[in-house]
């Protein structure tokens, strides 16, 4: 199948893992995330980050990972800096990412067309999902 091909004949011997490691995860944030959430917001959640928070709108990403990952690093070192020394925020950062921020005061939104044109389509999408799993 297509996801074996992708993810089995990437070079460096699989050190990315197998197809069936990448059926587990996808299953799992399915299961665990995806569906549950569509359960209690149905297609659409409101999101209100209220007073201090901020909300990034990313669209039409295009496979595009050399694109995306700086424009996550920006999003992450703004608002790192906007609330530099306040405490409410002394949490920004815990988590392993370097390049994303799970907090209940910054949303991400992402438009659509993650892939379809780019020379990491794969790797894209996993990345959105991976941080989908991070930061429900």
């Amino acid at each position: 199948d297509q996801l074996s091909k992708w993810s089995d004949g990437w070079p460096a011997g699989g050190q990315y893992g197998k197809a069936g490691d990448l059926r587990d995860f996808l299953a799992s944030v399915s299961r665990y995330i995806i569906v549950p959430e569509m359960e209690v917001h149905k297609f659409s959640r409101t999101v209100d980050v209220g007073a201090g928070g901020r909300t990034a709108v990313m669209g039409d990403i295009h496979g595009q990972l050399w694109v995306l990952l700086p424009i996550l690093r920006e999003i992450r070192e703004d608002f790192k800096r906007l609330h530099a020394g306040d405490a409410a925020y002394s949490d920004i950062g815990a988590t392993a990412s370097k390049l994303f921020i799970c907090h209940e005061k910054l949303h991400y939104v992402f438009l659509g067309d993650y892939v379809d044109r780019g020379d990491r389509n794969l790797h894209t999408f996993l990345l959105l999902v991976a941080y989908k799993a991070l930061c429900p």
